[in-house]
């Protein structure tokens, strides 16, 4: 049958003769990891493997302590072992995806890092000092002026064929566009259409044929664009 519980039985009490102290302050905390013996046993098995490729993992409910616990666990353990080296990593130029590995005498990590630290700040500063130099910026006008001549240079001679030939070259936001003049001044389509066939097949001859010459300058457009591009990252390493 149930029975009513005092709130005095309800609660356990340590006996006091259990515990050889007056006050649980007198009472060295442990290192050791309570009620898991099986674990540390496993852990320590876990860390006297000294070759590469094996792990040890733990498992736990959140907010059960074992992080905190293998932790101390560890800062023990490693009281006891030899100092290891420090290990950085940079960054690797030729595969950034696969950083290189520098290995250092304990304590020079922190000194290394340091060390690239200012060396990135003072690089900073020197790199600026360089852009803004009146020398760079000379040479890169210089650079910019001869291939803006070389553009309009291009830009005359599609325009002054595509006169010769009966045909104004118009910018548009899809492109350039070739279009045929006739009296004087640029026609439609419908106008075309309306024009005699003789006639509509000797634009298109000829329109053919410029548009022929026209990809060949586009061609080379690119290319001035590649070369300017090249010739600006040359004068940049410099």
């Amino acid at each position: 049958m149930p029975r009513e519980l005092t709130p005095e039985r309800a609660r356990w009490r340590c006996p006091s003769d259990l515990v050889d102290c007056r006050c649980t302050d007198e009472i060295p905390p442990t290192s050791e990891i309570i009620g898991q013996e099986r674990a540390v046993k496993a852990l320590r098995f876990g860390l006297r493997v000294k070759r590469r490729g094996f792990n040890v993992y733990v498992a736990g409910h959140p907010g059960t302590g074992r992080k905190t616990a293998i932790l101390s666990f560890l800062e023990e353990l490693a009281k006891k072992m030899p100092t290891p080296p420090d290990w950085c990593y940079v960054n690797n130029f030729k595969d950034p995806s696969r950083p290189r590995a520098l290995k250092l005498p304990p304590g020079k990590g922190r000194a290394f890092k340091r060390a690239m630290e200012v060396f990135v700040e003072e690089m900073r500063r020197e790199l600026r000092r360089a852009f803004e130099s009146e020398g760079y910026a000379r040479r890169r006008e210089e650079v910019l002026k001869a291939i803006e001549e070389e553009r309009s240079r291009l830009t005359r001679e599609v325009e002054e064929t595509a006169a010769r030939e009966g045909f104004v070259v118009q910018r548009t936001p899809v492109g350039l566009l070739i279009t045929p003049i006739v009296q004087g001044r640029p026609i439609t389509d419908r106008e075309l259409a309306m024009l005699p066939e003789s006639i509509r097949k000797e634009i298109a001859r000829r329109k053919e044929e410029l548009e022929k010459r026209l990809r060949d300058a586009l061609r080379r457009f690119r290319e001035l664009e590649r070369r300017a591009k090249k010739l600006l990252m040359e004068l940049d390493r410099e």
